[in-house]
């Protein structure tokens, strides 16, 4: 499944995913389901998650997905606001368990933002976001410290298998001594 339609108007959000042409997802709340697709995606999922991108339409779409999922999720624009706030949130107590990590961002892209984050200690799980299939690409976001990586465009049940997959893996996964500076 695609997101074909993102519309945002005075703060109201409007977006449609087509599983065999049929609506998902429909403006006001959270899911509707198409006849059939409720029972396939009802398990609510816990846990906090950072979504960071440069898009704010995209940003916001996944946001709302996620929150929908039962998740609780917060935002940034670039990868050095996602670092700030990661290691911020840590420091404090209050760990994100998963950071949705858009690799193409001005300001700090994610394999920056990545690489910074596992060189300052951070062992939370770090799933790469990217619309570029090259393998060279995904083999990247492994080396920088990513632990998962997905495409974009996104299908509503793919991001549901990552958000699951990762929050199920356990945490923290990797230990300081994992991190792309510690392996060289």
């Amino acid at each position: 499944m695609t997101v074909y339609y993102v519309s945002m108007v005075d703060e109201e959000m409007e977006f449609f995913m087509y599983p065999d042409n049929k609506t998902l997802i429909q403006r006001h709340g959270c899911l509707e389901y198409a006849p059939g697709e409720k029972e396939a995606l009802t398990m609510e999922l816990a846990g906090r998650i950072l979504v960071v991108d440069d898009n704010p339409n995209g940003r916001a779409v996944v946001q709302r997905i996620l929150s929908c999922f039962g998740l609780a999720v917060e935002t940034a624009d670039n990868g050095l606001e996602a670092c700030h706030r990661a290691l911020t949130e840590l420091k404090e107590g209050r760990p994100f368990d998963l950071i949705l990590m858009d690799m193409h961002m001005p300001v700090m892209d994610g394999f920056a933002a990545a690489m910074y984050l596992r060189e300052s200690g951070y062992t939370r799980r770090i799933a790469a976001l990217t619309s570029n299939p090259h393998d060279a690409v995904r083999e990247q976001c492994f080396t920088v410290g990513c632990d998962d990586y997905a495409l974009k465009p996104i299908g509503y049940e793919m991001l549901f298998d990552l958000i699951k997959r990762n929050l199920e893996a356990g945490i923290p996964l990797r230990s300081a001594a994992a991190s792309p500076k510690n392996a060289a």
